[in-house]
């Protein structure tokens, strides 16, 4: 189930992922708290995979949020 609901949450945001300058820099942020939260994980440390998981999806909403509202709006 949780797979499930965590496809389709990127099926709808991927569309948005590929539109953000991903520089140097960003990329090597976004490795590094997937394998911080890896690494959580992997030792069992609840506490630490939440507090990595919602400083990541923070982060990611902010960006996400932030290229939405600068897209131009679609006219019909």
């Amino acid at each position: 189930m949780l797979t499930t609901m965590l496809r389709s949450l990127l099926g709808l945001i991927k569309p948005h992922l590929v539109q953000i300058p991903w520089s140097p820099e960003r990329k090597e942020l976004s490795v590094n708290a997937h394998l911080e939260i890896f690494e959580a994980l992997q030792s069992g440390d609840v506490d630490k995979v939440r507090a990595c998981m919602t400083e990541h999806t923070g982060m990611a909403r902010d960006s996400l949020l932030k290229k939405m509202w600068s897209s131009p709006k679609e006219t019909n």
